[in-house]
């Protein structure tokens, strides 16, 4: 829970930094709630694309702020 918060606070400073499909996919799971398996059907991409995104958002988050140190 306190990595999904950390997260969250990391995305609102740097989600403008994000492509429009990790955000929506950002979105789409920690907002939303939504498994990575509805993610995918919602649009039309596998379940591992998915988790990619997910997975490169989560990493590109940390490291803008481990350089900007905003949050």
């Amino acid at each position: 829970m306190e990595e999904r918060v950390y997260l969250i606070n990391l995305y609102d400073y740097y989600k403008d930094l994000l492509t429009e499909r990790q955000r929506s996919y950002f979105e789409d799971y920690y907002f939303d709630n939504l498994l990575m398996d509805e993610i995918a059907e919602n649009n039309g991409v596998s379940k591992n694309a998915v988790s990619k995104s997910l997975i490169e958002a989560k990493e590109k988050l940390e490291e803008y702020e481990r350089i900007l140190s905003l949050y």
